[in-house]
């Protein structure tokens, strides 16, 4: 686990060094972001969970036809972009290499044009343990960071482009769709009655879960495995801090914007939904451990959202505050790597290089 916390403070060190004040100090301070970063998951040894499950299904299917491909069973989407990978390279760690490569590139590219603290966004993307669910989930985190570029449609109220990311990304893993609901929530003013009104839909679908998942599983009898999991209704502590994280950084938005947020629309209206909603998908996950997967989609804006607040800052509170992220954020993520590394890779993590 050495090697991420010597990436952490590399990163940090690459701050000073390349502070990204200006346009070339950015490129150069992504550029070598996105390299250290597609070493350690682009050529990593995949290892247990779904990652080695992806590899071998590559395997499988990369010496067949485009149409033997594309009707295997999972997504459309992702099922061409094995076929296109097995065009390059028939070995699985191709796989591995060019999704990473994918995630990476999207949402470094992402955080360049949307966040005003960059190399704390890039951090936050790692110990927020974004970065490290794409080592597990490969389908999930691909269709999640394409999700990232509908964003700008929901402001603009352009649908027909907006449901077409969606889709897009829906064609790698289909709890995308869900992310639908954000274009008609985004028009709701931020008031304390309209986050009680939003809440009550999903306390309803998770009283109702059970009977949902079951006509999920008559529509596609894939998802059975998940019902036969013994950890699928399973409380966890872990999920427990999850929503417990949540909380204090939706609080933090609150806190910063205090009682104005009425007044606030574009971006920042999004993200605070967007917020609001992953932390309602946190709280469901207590007791229903898969629905943990449906607060990433909403919750991974905030690398951009609270390095936006804290630039806002005046100096003193601004390196206050970055302080208490860094540490908070750390200290999660080497709890988490300690204890229960096996939800991102095999344990001990393994690279090619090293």
């Amino acid at each position: 686990m050495h090697l991420f916390y010597l990436l952490f403070f590399l990163l940090i060190i690459q701050s000073v060094v390349f502070p990204c004040r200006k346009r070339q100090q950015k490129i150069i301070f992504l550029l070598l972001s996105f390299i250290e970063l597609q070493i350690i998951s682009g050529l990593r040894i995949p290892l247990g969970g779904d990652s080695e499950y992806y590899t071998d299904l590559f395997v499988e299917t990369s010496t067949g036809s485009f149409s033997d491909s594309i009707n295997y069973g999972l997504e459309k989407g992702f099922m061409v972009f094995c076929y296109l990978v097995s065009l390059i390279s028939k070995r699985p760690q191709a796989l591995v290499f060019c999704s990473s490569l994918v995630v990476n590139a999207l949402i470094l590219y992402y955080v360049y044009r949307n966040s005003k603290n960059i190399w704390l966004s890039v951090v936050l993307y790692m110990t927020f343990m974004f970065f490290f669910n794409s080592m597990n989930l490969i389908r999930f985190t691909m269709a999640s960071s394409i999700l990232l570029y509908s964003n700008k449609y929901v402001v603009s109220r352009s649908l027909f482009k907006f449901l077409l990311v969606v889709l897009l990304a829906f064609s790698f893993h289909f709890s995308a769709a869900l992310y639908a609901i954000i274009y008609c929530i985004y028009p709701v003013e931020l008031k304390i009655k309209n986050f009680f009104l939003v809440s009550t839909p999903f306390v309803i679908v998770f009283m109702a879960f059970l009977t949902l998942f079951q006509l999920l599983i008559q529509l596609n009898d894939r998802y059975t495995s998940y019902e036969n999991s013994g950890e699928f209704y399973q409380s966890s502590y872990a999920n427990i801090l999850e929503f417990l994280f949540s909380i204090f950084l939706f609080w933090f938005v609150v806190y910063r914007k205090k009682w104005t947020m009425f007044n606030i629309s574009g971006n920042e209206r999004l993200y605070i939904w967007l917020m609001f909603i992953s932390m309602a998908f946190y709280l469901m996950s207590i007791n229903v451990m898969i629905i943990i997967r449906l607060a990433l989609i909403f919750s991974l804006i905030s690398i951009i959202y609270i390095p936006n607040l804290i630039s806002e800052m005046r100096n003193a509170s601004k390196i206050r505050w970055t302080l208490v992220f860094l540490f908070v954020s750390f200290t999660k993520m080497a709890v988490i790597l300690t204890y229960r590394p096996e939800w991102y890779f095999g344990e001990p993590y393994r690279n090619w290089l090293f």
